[in-house]
C-alpha cells in the first residue's frame, strides 16, 4: 500500500513538472503560457513578427493552486513570453475592417492539459484523501471479527 502511495506521488510531481524548462523544479506563483491561435501579417511596434495568441496563467504553491484564462494577446515570435496585450474593441475593430483579424475572432478554449495543471494541487489532496479513506474502510474489513 505504501508503494501505491510513492508511485502515486511521483506521478503527480512529474506530470506537474513535464515543460522542459521547468522540469525538476519547484514552482510558487503565477506563470503565464502564450498559446499560438494563428499568425499575423503585421508587425510588432518595434518590427518584429507577430503572432494572435491566448494567454493562460497558472498559480503554483509546488503544484497548480488554479487556471485561469486571459484571454487573446499579441504574442512575439521567437520570445517564449513575450506578448502585447490584446488591443481595445475599436482597435480591434479597425484591423478587422483592413483584413489584418479574422472576423470573427478564432475561438480557443483551455487544452485538458492546462487544467490538469493548473488544478494539479487539488488532484493530488483528492487523490490522498481518496487513498485515505480506502486505506481506512479495508483495515478495518480486515480487523472486524468474523
Amino acid at each position: 500500500m505504501k508503494l501505491f502511495f510513492v508511485i502515486l506521488s511521483f506521478l503527480v510531481i512529474s506530470v506537474a513538472s513535464i515543460q522542459p524548462a521547468y522540469a525538476g523544479t519547484i514552482r510558487f506563483g503565477a506563470d503565464q503560457s502564450i498559446v499560438k491561435i494563428s499568425d499575423l501579417s503585421f508587425k510588432g511596434p518595434k518590427g518584429e513578427e507577430i503572432f494572435l495568441a491566448h494567454v493562460v496563467t497558472t498559480q503554483f504553491f509546488i503544484l497548480g493552486l488554479y487556471v485561469k484564462d486571459d484571454g487573446y494577446a499579441l504574442g512575439i515570435k521567437g520570445e517564449r513570453k513575450g506578448f502585447y496585450p490584446f488591443p481595445e474593441a475599436e482597435k480591434v475593430k479597425q484591423l478587422q475592417a483592413l483584413g489584418i483579424l479574422s472576423d470573427p475572432l478564432p475561438e480557443y478554449k483551455l487544452k485538458t492539459f492546462d487544467y490538469v495543471i493548473g488544478y494539479s494541487l487539488w488532484i493530488f489532496l483528492a487523490a490522498m484523501l481518496g487513498w485515505g479513506l480506502l486505506k481506512s474502510a479495508f483495515s478495518r474489513k480486515k480487523s472486524a471479527p468474523l
